[in-house]
């Protein structure tokens, strides 16, 4: 099984088609470039809670692990991906993290720092399904061959929050 794989190479059906089919090699090595070039140092998020309710706090620390060599750190994106789904319906609506527009795509906040964690504190205010992704952002390079790339693999922690419970 390849880590990026149409519907039709798991189940019978004709989805995605025929012409995303015949781009998915092409696109795994397009990933396999643009690992080759990231820096792989990952990102611990540490906070024990699960649930919250609105209107309180959570605090968050997030470590990345030291860079390869060739790598230095120049800071860290965060992102919280926030959704609800409707009542009796498949459909969501996205309540922080994303973009406008008909294709929602993730609205990181960039953080620069060399330092090897930042917290980052979040207060929801609406309930719904949370999940903080935090990555890193590396620098490789001077000058005008210098690289920026954000790290390879991202740290989350995915959190329900309640209303207010009297």
């Amino acid at each position: 099984m390849h880590n990026v794989s149409g519907h039709r190479e798991t189940n019978d059906t004709d989805c995605p088609g025929d012409v995303v089919m015949a781009q998915l090699d092409d696109l795994r090595r397009a990933i396999d470039r643009g690992l080759a070039d990231t820096s792989r140092a990952a990102v611990t998020v540490r906070d024990g809670d699960r649930e919250a309710t609105v209107n309180t706090a959570l605090a968050f620390r997030c470590t990345a692990e030291p860079p390869e060599d060739g790598w230095d750190l120049a800071g860290f994106e965060y992102c919280v991906e926030g959704w609800v789904r409707q009542p009796e319906s498949e459909d969501i609506d996205y309540l922080s993290g994303y973009t406008d527009g008909p294709q929602p795509a993730q609205a990181w906040i960039r953080l620069a720092t060399q330092s090897p964690a930042i917290d980052v504190s979040i207060t929801p205010v609406v309930p719904g399904h949370y999940t903080l992704h935090a990555r890193t952002v590396m620098t490789r390079g001077a000058g005008k061959a210098a690289i920026e790339r954000p790290g390879a693999y991202a740290g989350r922690h995915t959190y329900l929050v309640h209303g207010n419970r009297s």
